[in-house]
This record gives C-alpha cells, structure tokens and sequence, in this order.
C-alpha cells in the first residue's frame, strides 16, 4: 500500500511539473562516462528517478569511453519497462545519429541482459513517451580487455558484427513479434516454426517441405513464423505449394526476395485465403517467407516444397538453333500446371540463314495484361524497336512469323494471378509464312 501511495504522490509531482513547464531537463546523472584501469573502472547507471516513475516524453543519453584497445559491458541487473512506450538503445563510438552504430535496441520486461561493444567507445540513449508507467533498470559498465563470452545459461546473438549481445535462454522463443536480436536469431530455430535459416545446394541438400505451425491443427492465434533461405549463388528459389488454406484477411503468407523482410519492397507478394494452385519463384539466390495470423482462431494450413532452380530447370535452355529438319516444343514454366508468380524467362532462337522462324500457339492462357509473352526479332530483347506482337490473357488461335532468321521470346509473371500458360512450337520457315 505504501509503494502504490508513493507512486501515486510522484506521479501527481511529474503531472504538476509538466503542467507548469518546469520540467526542461530530465535528470539522468551524468552524460560523459569515462572508465580505466588507473582511476575508475566500472560505472553503475539507473533510469531517472528509479526506482520511482519515469516522466512522460524524456530522453537520456550516455556516452561512455575506456582505454584504447578495451571493450565496453553493459551488464544488466533489472530491466522492466513498458514495451511499446520505451526503448534503450546501445550502439558503438559517440555518433549516436548513426543507425549503423546501434548494436541492438531493447524493450520490454528481460531476466538478464548483457551487451559489448566492439570497440573503447560506445553510446546509450533512453526514451520514453506519452505514457507514466512504472518502469526500471539497472546497469553496470565495465571496461573489458577481452572479446567477451555468454554465459552457460545465456544466449548469445548470432550476429557479432555489431558487438555481442547476451540474453536468458527464457527470453528467447517467446513468439513475440519483438526480437531482443536484430539479426532475430533469439526467434529462429523455434517451435513451432521450425529451422529459421535453410541452405539448398545442389552439392547437399536441394530441397525442403515446409508447412503451417502445428500443420492439420489450429496455429495460436496472433503469432508468427519466418524463414530465410538461400541456395547456391546464380541460382533462385521456387516455392509450390502443395496446400494452402488460410482465414482471408487474417492469415497472411509473405515471399520477398533477399533477406530483409523488414524492406517493403523486397516483397514478391502476399497471399491469403484459399488457392488452388501457387508457386513463386525468387529474383536472386535469397529469399524470405513469413507467416502471420491474427485475432480469430480457425483451422489454416499450408504446404510449400522449397527448391533450388537454375533458369534451365525453370524454362527450358534458353539458346535454340533449328534448321531444316528439327523444331523446339517450348512451354511456360510448370506447365501443364499454373506458371509461378515473379516468373521471367527469355529464349533466344536461331535458324539457316535466309530463313524465318514461326511460333505456333497449340494453348496460350494468361492473366491478361499483368502476364506477358513478347516476341521479338534479332536477339537483343532491350530494343523496343525489335518487338512483333505482345501478347496477354486468354487467345484460342496465334502464330507469329519473324522477319529474319534470329528471334527472342520473353515470358513475364507478376505477383497476381497465375494461369495454365502456354505451349508454342517453333520452326523454321522458309517462306513468308500464312
């Protein structure tokens, strides 16, 4: 009773003050920390006013120095603070400005946290707004002479670039959409997604069947699930799904290409509902896929086989010479199924000399204006000027004839709808065609 007294006479104290516009300066002690062997060697830091409440809309930053050649510690003992309404944020040298600097941003309520810099200067900077609310930290700075190490009982970020960042293995795998790691790996690895991280090469592993969280049973609501994977370089990834049922609106399926799933415009799209038939396939040799649910409890799933593709396995070799007595059978990418999302191919067809090339179109069903087929003369398919005919949606007869003897041919899919495709033969014409 005393405790909630107290908080209530410092809470009516900071409104008064911040009524007034008294409050200029929040008091966080010190700004300019300077640790070393020969004087002082640690330095101990508490939230303003701790333990008693933080006031509304401050801001506190600590810069910290220690011999040359020495590292910096940041040992948590107590870390409380109301999740979306604060952050600390720890960084390397003293350009606080700098978001290359920060090593990690932290939030919310953590058992044990510990975080090294990688070089003798570092920053810390406290914010806090609109919200009074109890919270605390504690923390103690050290200057270290060597690299650092985690804890038997702790778990130490992947990513080291930055500096080291050490958690309490009972922070990790809590399924929050917060990671504590800004690499995520403290949420990799974890029921019930699974392995984060995925590698495909065609030396080991080259494929990998992923599906929903708790697959043929509800996924917990308000959760998520993220992958990265990456395959051999020069080579992209095709995800087809084999099932994929989810609540539209609510359950989200995201594919982007690279690693930062964060980049909006990484993505290649976002599915969601029932479809009878998806496959994307990546621009380079990264991806991402995440998952996400909300709200409504339901029955969803999916089933997704991961592959590695090089642009022969997903449209055919892309140089064809005929002549007299040959012709070339070409067809959309998975046909006679749905060609996949953000798929690209291009051919480039050569023939005798003084004659032509004919594309003969036994099926051609596209979505009509986002998924194009262009035929071209010559080969350099940038040339505007080169192009016969562009050609979209759904078309029961077509065949186009090149004016000379070399041709190209590019298929594009967007991140739409996908449909049967196409199936073309290609011959050589040594007339002008009808």
């Amino acid at each position: 009773m005393q405790t909630w007294r107290r908080y209530q006479e410092w809470r009516i104290f900071f409104l008064i003050i911040l009524a007034n516009g008294a409050l200029c300066d929040v008091p966080c002690g010190k700004s300019n920390i300077t640790l070393s062997n020969s004087t002082q060697t640690s330095e101990t830091l508490t939230l303003p006013y701790y333990p008693i409440n933080y006031p509304d809309t401050a801001r506190c930053i600590w810069f910290i120095t220690v011999d040359e050649g020495s590292k910096i510690a940041f040992r948590f003992s107590v870390f409380n603070t109301f999740r979306t309404r604060y952050m600390l944020t720890i960084g390397n040298g003293h350009e606080s400005s700098d978001s290359d600097s920060v090593i990690g941003r932290f939030r919310g309520f953590l058992k044990s946290l510990a975080v090294v810099s990688n070089n003798h200067t570092a920053w810390m900077e406290l914010t806090h707004v609109f919200v009074l609310t109890m919270i605390e930290f504690e923390v103690k700075i050290t200057q270290e002479s060597s690299e650092g190490s985690c804890g038997q009982d702790e778990f130490a970020c992947q990513d080291v670039s930055s500096g080291l960042i050490c958690l309490a293995l009972d922070d990790t795998c809590d399924g929050d959409y917060y990671a504590h790691c800004p690499d995520r790996s403290d949420e990799s690895n974890c029921p019930p997604c699974g392995k984060s991280n995925i590698t495909l090469s065609n030396s080991t592993q080259t494929s990998e069947t992923l599906t929903s969280p708790h697959y043929l049973n509800n996924f917990p609501i308000n959760a998520w699930c993220i992958w990265y994977i990456t395959v051999d370089e020069g080579s992209t990834i095709a995800f087809r799904f084999s099932v994929f049922n989810t609540q539209r609106g609510r359950d989200t399926l995201t594919i982007g290409n690279g690693h930062e799933s964060s980049d909006s415009d990484s993505a290649i799209g976002r599915f969601s509902g029932f479809l009878t038939s998806l496959a994307v396939v990546s621009n380079n040799h990264t991806a991402w896929m995440k998952f996400t649910r909300a709200f409504v409890r339901k029955k969803i799933e999916f089933e997704v086989k991961i592959t590695q593709e090089s642009s022969e396995v997903l449209c055919g070799k892309s140089n064809i010479t005929l002549s007299n007595s040959t012709s070339e059978t070409l067809t959309s990418p998975y046909y006679p199924n749905n060609y996949p999302i953000n798929a690209r191919c291009i051919w480039y067809i050569t023939v005798d000399e003084g004659s032509k090339i004919a594309f003969r179109f036994s099926e051609f069903n596209t979505f009509r204006t986002r998924d194009t087929l262009t035929i071209g003369n010559g080969h350099e398919s940038s040339d505007s000027d080169s192009v016969i005919g562009l050609f979209s949606g759904s078309l029961t007869s077509l065949a186009v004839v090149s004016n000379n003897h070399t041709a190209w041919m590019e298929f594009t899919s967007d991140f739409l709808v996908t449909k049967i495709g196409f199936q073309v033969a290609i011959t050589q014409e040594s007339y002008e065609g009808k």
